[in-house]
């Protein structure tokens, strides 16, 4: 079996080749060949994907979040977030925490300014430590 798929007005479409035999199988399309010849085909659902992602930004005592703040924002699926934190005097940054940081969504968690892909909803927290 050969096949392609595709995507016509945002639902997903195969054109599957079969000993010879072309067929279309998506959501809408009757079930057959181009001969007309009746073929049982799977019943494909458009995945729904989801447009748009909550980021909530929490800060630790030791500092501040610059940009975008702290709270929870609504980013569309797949925005690149900056990140800019703010040391208190006599702390530094420890680094970024939380489930964006354990996928690698986040460029660099240790850096002060970085970015972060929003993919999923994410929360994550500034932290910071004493000088020593």
């Amino acid at each position: 079996m050969l096949g392609r798929i595709g995507i016509a007005s945002g639902i997903i479409v195969a054109l599957v080749l079969t000993g010879g035999v072309v067929m279309l199988v998506g959501p809408g399309l009757p079930a057959g060949d181009m001969a007309g010849t009746p073929t049982p085909s799977p019943t494909l659902m458009p995945t729904p994907v989801k447009a748009e992602f909550a980021l909530t930004v929490l800060c630790g005592s030791g500092g501040a979040v610059d940009f975008p703040g702290e709270g929870t924002f609504a980013y569309a699926s797949g925005a690149t977030v900056d990140l800019r934190v703010r040391p208190d005097a006599g702390f530094q940054f420890a680094g970024w925490t939380g489930n964006a940081a354990s996928v690698g969504a986040i460029e660099n968690p240790y850096w002060i300014a970085t970015r972060i892909c929003v993919t999923g909803d994410y929360v994550i927290t500034a932290n910071f430590v004493p000088l020593q």
